[in-house]
């Protein structure tokens, strides 16, 4: 029998969109809840997030590539096919209106089940307590004497951690393993930050896996993405190796339960610089020492130029590295990307968008007031009681 000349039947479809409509509602209100209420998305992100992502990764991780990736190449082919049947379908085919409701039907409850699972398994813990509260630091408007003193702190230390680093043909510094072992090393970094933090303590780290159409994805200006439908981090790995660490580090603080963008930057920042390998270091000073020393030459360039003139050689040439690179990406797919990215974060109510990325160096700046010119660069941060206890009594 020819299943065309068959009359499709909406019952099913209808069951199935509404009990996914029910669960998006449910899924909605919680959220609502969370907002008013940002202890319980806190309470939340520490249990209930916790046995989901351990449950899920533990299915994706079993996979050694990045399932994201596959699933993207993968779904613009099954889009592109079914999309041509679905036009057939619908010229030549019998029951045509009819059959193209059972299909919105069902599309749109998938839609609502991977809202539901996407706001499970990452949305709420939009709504956590701010970081910086949890770490008791004290984010405030800066001065640019308070920048200028950061951009020399990281200066030095980042100059410290690369000396340890070799260099490529072109005087870049490269990491002394392969990229497989490299973001290996990337899990457990939480796990150490929780010494000396104890709100760290447990929190799901799984490995991080390497794109392998990586230099097609830097068009978009990705350096890295945490899927949490399939609770899986992927990194950049065509962007220069130096930077790699700092990105699978930002994409391990997402998989621990930190959304915001500002604090997985923070974050990446943080568990860097008390990492036991110069290269995390090193991509973590380095990162924070853009983003600070930017902003100072925004707020005044004779400032910034002053801090600048310690600019250790083999810096600079990381830097223009890294410029160089991005360069040869610019165009409409980088804009598209920056567009959309700006639009996703600003419907989970971080209303800078994409320059949310930014504010971690809010952050960098208090955690700076607080532990003042301390020396990474050598040797990752060390744990001592004396800072377990302060952590203690914040």
């Amino acid at each position: 029998m020819n299943n065309h000349k068959v009359k499709p039947r909406l019952v099913g479809s209808i069951i199935f969109l509404s009990v996914t409509g029910v669960l998006a509602l449910v899924v909605y209100f919680l959220r609502q809840s969370f907002i008013a209420n940002p202890e319980l998305a806190e309470r939340y992100a520490n249990t209930t997030y916790r046995t989901l992502v351990r449950g899920i990764s533990s299915l994706s991780g079993l996979v050694p590539f990045s399932l994201t990736e596959a699933v993207t190449v993968l779904g613009v082919l099954f889009i592109l096919y079914y999309g041509v049947r679905f036009t057939r379908r619908l010229i030549v085919g019998p029951w045509r209106v009819r059959f193209a409701l059972k299909r919105f039907i069902i599309l749109g409850a998938i839609a609502l089940l991977i809202f539901s699972w996407f706001t499970a398994l990452h949305g709420f813990n939009y709504e956590r307590r701010p970081l910086s509260y949890t770490l008791a630091l004290d984010v405030r408007p800066r001065e640019k004497e308070e920048l200028k003193s950061a951009t020399i702190w990281l200066l030095r230390e980042a100059q410290a951690a690369r000396s340890l680093l070799p260099e490529d043909e072109d005087g870049v510094a490269i990491p002394p393993v392969k990229t497989k072992e490299l973001l290996q090393h990337a899990v457990g970094a939480y796990d150490r930050l929780a010494i000396v933090h104890p709100v760290f303590k447990d929190i799901p780290e799984r490995q991080i896996k390497p794109v392998l159409l990586s230099r097609y994805w830097s068009y978009t200006g990705v350096t890295g993405m945490y899927n949490p439908i399939l609770v899986e981090s992927s990194v950049n790995i065509d962007q220069p190796s130096f930077l790699i660490p700092y990105s699978a580090l930002h994409e391990a603080a997402h998989v621990g339960g930190f959304a915001k963008e500002d604090e997985a930057n923070f974050l990446a920042f943080l568990s860097g610089i008390y990492h036991p390998e110069a290269t995390y270091r090193y991509a973590s000073l380095y990162s924070g020492l853009v983003y600070v020393s930017n902003r100072l030459y925004q707020y005044d360039k004779e400032a910034f130029n002053e801090a600048m003139m310690s600019l250790d050689p083999g810096i600079a040439r990381d830097m223009k590295a890294h410029t160089d690179y991005w360069k040869q990406f610019k165009g409409p797919v980088k804009e598209v990307s920056k567009k959309t990215n700006d639009a996703f974060l600003k419907s989970q109510r971080q209303e800078d968008g994409v320059r949310s990325y930014g504010r971690m160096i809010d952050l960098l700046l208090a955690w700076h007031e607080s532990m003042g010119d301390v020396s990474v660069g050598l040797e990752p941060m060390p744990l001592t009681d004396e800072t377990l206890q302060d952590d203690n009594q914040a």
